[in-house]
């Protein structure tokens, strides 16, 4: 397809793509909290049998917010099994980079309401990464992601191996029918309370 067919292609994809966050946020916001809670737990559980996690030293994780699934308990047991911990910090649009927290108290409200590490914290590289953790909104079970826009995640592991990146998804949220843009990735593991979809890009 020429260039500027696929560019035209992806304005039109973004567009539908804006149209579903909204869709998908406002479902997200009206899951009952004991729903949320019993998920959140399960995947959390899950996350920490995995053998990926069990034989990593370093662990990449998003710190959550608002409905997201929350991730809290999972920092403080990646802290108290003494494995380094990397969380993002977004820098100027579209770039984000991994720094290392010893103690979550270290966080501190930062680009749209996030919590972040200090910028003074030391950065990872992030072939240097073991596994890692990461939100979304939604993702299907072909492994496309439907993040908030930004374009963060995708940037940040364009250039690196995924078979050990979980992109975590309450099991109400999976929605088969992303819409996809040609610069999207395939993310290889995809973890609900309901089950963990390891999805072979590699054939």
């Amino acid at each position: 397809m020429p260039f500027y067919c696929k560019f035209f292609e992806d304005i039109i994809v973004n567009k539908l793509k804006n149209k579903l966050r909204k869709k998908l946020l406002l479902k997200r916001k009206k899951l009952s909290k004991e729903y949320i809670k019993k998920s959140d737990e399960l995947i959390y559980q899950k996350l920490i049998l995995l053998e990926e996690y069990k034989n990593a030293k370093n662990i990449f994780c998003y710190v959550s917010m608002n409905e997201e699934v929350s991730t809290i308990n999972f920092l403080r047991k990646v802290l108290l099994d003494n494995k380094r911990l990397f969380v993002p910090l977004c820098l100027q649009k579209g770039i984000m980079e991994a720094r290392e927290i010893k103690n979550l108290n270290e966080l501190k409200e930062g680009k749209f309401g996030i919590l972040e590490p200090s910028e003074k914290s030391l950065k990872i590289d992030i072939n240097d990464i073991d596994f890692s953790v990461i939100p979304c909104i939604s993702v299907n079970k072909r492994g496309y992601r439907l993040g908030y826009g930004g374009g963060y995640y995708d940037k940040f592991f364009e250039n690196k191996s995924l078979k050990s990146t979980y992109v975590i998804c309450r099991g109400k949220m999976i929605y088969d029918n992303i819409p996809i843009e040609t610069h999207d990735l395939i993310f290889e593991n995809i973890l609900s309370e309901n089950f963990v979809e390891k999805i072979n890009i590699y054939f």
